[in-house]
């Protein structure tokens, strides 16, 4: 029965409506939101493929670039504490300032629109400073 639901799914035709009913983003509610995204750092790229385009040419999915110099696992020693206003403030402890340039990593995001499942799809890349993909 699951496989009749998919086969149905993978041809629905997704309404502004199903966002709240069934959790579905529209082509072009992807799209608007991607223009938003756009406003804060995210870039449209083209595709690199010829084979499956959705919209016009140039926003095929969004990409974005990060650069860190600290380890998840070292994040795990950062300092928090919650001032007058009721925010949280972040700090390293003494002495963790220093950071060796081997520890910068280059993070690549992007967003792609799933046809198949109507929703959108993250993709995460890593590279160290040799531009080595990153290990566990």
């Amino acid at each position: 029965m699951d496989s009749v639901k998919n086969f149905y799914h993978s041809f629905h035709k997704v309404t502004e409506d199903d966002f709240s009913k069934q959790g579905y983003l529209s082509k072009e509610q992807f799209l608007k939101s991607g223009d938003q995204l756009n406003k804060t750092g995210w870039k449209w790229k083209p595709s690199q493929s010829k084979y499956r385009q959705f919209s016009e040419e140039s926003k095929q999915y969004l990409s974005c670039q990060a650069t860190s110099q600290r380890r998840i696992k070292s994040m795990q020693t950062l300092q928090q504490v919650v001032n007058e206003d009721g925010f949280v403030e972040t700090s390293w402890p003494e002495g963790e300032q220093d950071v060796l340039e081997q520890d910068i990593r280059q993070y690549s995001l992007s967003i792609t629109y799933d046809d198949y499942y109507h929703s959108p799809r993250m993709w995460l890349s890593a590279v160290d400073i040799d531009n080595r993909p990153l290990s566990a």
